[in-house]
């Protein structure tokens, strides 16, 4: 009777063997489309939050961009101006972190009269973000929309070079703020070379 129950009590037990194939197939197709999933909603919760920015806030991108723009050819005169002169750069004129023309960062609309942001908002640069601020004042014309773009973009390209940009300000940036501006020149030069190249592909 106990051999019996047992036995019994041990074919009860569900038996563990290997995973099937097609039970195999059916997870990692699972895993795919909440991967998918997961990347789309991301897309869309960014798509959603650029908007809901530009609503809240009232400002029309291009005339931000007017205002970036605006604010690169006020520098560059006055840079031209002191090398046409040979003037010393007086300690006064040095240009520090808050002086540089930057590109908006898109979680934070607050900006200067320069098209600047407020401190922290280095790391909310994207490259959706980079694209629709600097071609917001782009018009579509009946020819290749993408190889306009690019040509667009190929100005802040060169802008924001590095080497490019130590050309045109390194003489006149402050020293005690020359790494911490190299470090944002650095991010933007990277983020909008690679927009530029996705254009030209």
């Amino acid at each position: 009777r106990e051999g019996a129950g047992g036995a019994a009590s041990t074919s009860g037990r569900p038996q563990v063997g290997p995973r099937r194939p097609d039970e195999q197939e059916r997870r990692d197709q699972q895993e795919q489309q909440n991967a998918e999933s997961a990347r789309i909603l991301r897309e869309e919760m960014e798509k959603d939050r650029l908007w809901r920015q530009r609503v809240l806030h009232g400002v029309a991108l291009p005339e931000r961009l007017k205002k970036y723009h605006k604010a690169w050819d006020t520098l560059d005169k006055k840079a031209s101006g002191e090398k046409r002169t040979e003037n010393a750069v007086q300690s006064e004129d040095l240009l520090g972190y808050s002086d540089i023309p930057w590109i908006p960062a898109s979680a934070n609309a607050a900006e200067d009269e320069k098209g600047g942001t407020k401190e922290g908002a280095r790391s909310e640069y994207t490259e959706a973000w980079i694209a629709e601020f600097l071609l917001s004042g782009f018009v579509s014309t009946a020819g290749d929309d993408d190889k306009s773009k690019a040509k667009l973009l190929r100005v802040e390209v060169l802008r924001w070079h590095p080497d490019k940009f130590i050309q045109r300000l390194g003489g006149r940036i402050k020293e005690t703020e020359s790494s911490r501006i190299m470090e944002r020149v650095n991010q933007l030069s990277s983020l909008i070379h690679n927009v530029y190249t996705s254009l030209k592909r």
